[in-house]
């Protein structure tokens, strides 16, 4: 599903010199990894340009593979490959039929596939697996069965047997993938700057425990340091970092937990952070403009605040300010209306309630009118109110 690239290379390569069985496992097929015993590295390396002659894809031959690049509009240079592939796609009836095969060159009014398509990426897996087993069940050119060979049977005349035959008597021909040959020849790699937070590559910061148990977080506080790291340019939550310490390559993961649940490529990541930065920019944008509206309305309030003080006269320095009683009256003030005015500080009574009180009062011989406080606290709160208004208008007369 992804656009011809060498990450997308790289990971084939990946899975020609790897066991196969992880695969039939995923798949659910009934296969073993002694069925398709292909997991050595080859002499040399039949490339058909494109990825291969890219920037990343030029350093591959440091692996010590001979890389061999096909000329252009030749496919008989690799006919077998070629052949297959249009085995597959054909429209004619062919020996798989896939649903949805249509011409390369369509001509008019003739089927585009899109109404016959009927298999999803994972069906499509499991029959492309079947047929490159079937490829791999075929006769060789009789030619070419050594005379050592013959009395092994029918099964070393088909592809894979005679693969199998050849790992064994003609060993020297192929090797196998080391540890870090993933790491060190498939995977990008950059010589990555780290910093107290992490690691830094392509904008992105990654960091685990592997990096503090080395010191070199603590390090990168007052030293450059980089650090040898590998990465898959489609999975950018995590990344590879050489440990020379142990000759090995730890993971790293990105410190921010999104890009993982988004399972994000890098180029994924770039437009993901140009778009944070645009939304960023226009909130600011628009926090500005209802700023320059707001900003004259609180300039009015202040001004008038200012204008009020000069025609009442309030002393508001040194002893006179009477700070205290005046904090502790705006405080009665501001309890009075409960939360914020959003809910009453005392609900009503409904007035079945208020006549039976009224009714116990009656007995008692007390009447208490609707405007005195039903407890002793209320009347001493009110009272105190009372004392601190008459010191406050004392002042204002001086």
């Amino acid at each position: 599903m992804e656009n011809p690239s060498w990450a997308v290379a790289a990971q084939a390569l990946f899975n020609c010199f790897n066991d196969k069985g992880f695969v039939f496992k995923r798949l659910g097929l009934p296969y073993e990894s002694k069925d398709w015993p292909c997991r050595q590295l080859p002499i040399f390396l039949r490339a058909d340009r494109a990825e291969l002659v890219s920037n990343m894809g030029q350093a591959f031959p440091s692996s010590g593979i001979r890389v061999e690049i096909a000329p252009s509009m030749t496919p008989e240079a690799k006919g077998t490959i070629e052949g297959k592939n249009a085995e597959i796609k054909k429209s004619q009836r062919g020996r798989f039929d896939l649903p949805g095969r249509y011409e390369k060159i369509r001509r008019r009014r003739s089927p585009d596939g899109k109404k016959t398509a009927a298999l999803d990426i994972f069906e499509f897996e499991r029959i492309l697996v079947e047929i490159i087993m079937d490829i791999n069940r075929e006769p060789i050119a009789a030619r070419r069965i050594p005379p050592d060979a013959l009395l092994c049977g029918a099964k070393v005349a088909s592809r894979i047997g005679f693969y199998e035959w050849g790992l064994e008597h003609r060993a020297g021909y192929t090797l196998t993938m080391g540890p870090n040959f993933a790491y060190e020849h498939l995977l990008t790699r950059v010589n990555a700057p780290v910093t107290p937070q992490g690691i830094h590559v392509k904008g992105e910061i990654f960091s685990c425990d592997r990096l503090r148990e080395l010191g070199i977080l603590i390090t990168s506080v007052d030293n450059n340091v980089k650090i040898s790291a590998a990465y898959n340019p489609l999975f950018a939550s995590e990344i590879y970092f050489h440990d020379q310490k142990n000759g090995l390559w730890p993971r790293a993961f990105n410190v921010d937990p999104e890009i993982a649940r988004l399972k994000a490529s890098f180029a994924e990541t770039a437009n993901y952070r140009a778009m944070q930065n645009l939304l960023t920019e226009q909130a600011g944008l628009n926090s500005h403009a209802k700023r320059r509206q707001r900003i004259p309305v609180v300039r009015k309030i202040i001004q008038v605040a200012i204008q009020e003080k000069k025609t009442v006269n309030i002393k508001t320095s040194g002893a006179k300010a009477q700070i205290r009683e005046n904090r502790a009256q705006e405080r009665a003030n501001e309890r009075s209306p409960g939360l914020n005015g959003a809910i009453s500080s005392a609900p009503p009574f409904p007035a079945s309630d208020k006549k039976n009180n009224l009714a116990s009062d009656a007995k008692t011989g007390v009447v208490r009118p609707d405007n005195v406080p039903e407890t002793i606290a209320e009347s001493n709160t009110m009272s105190k109110t009372k004392s601190l208004w008459e010191k406050v208008n004392a002042v204002n007369k001086h």
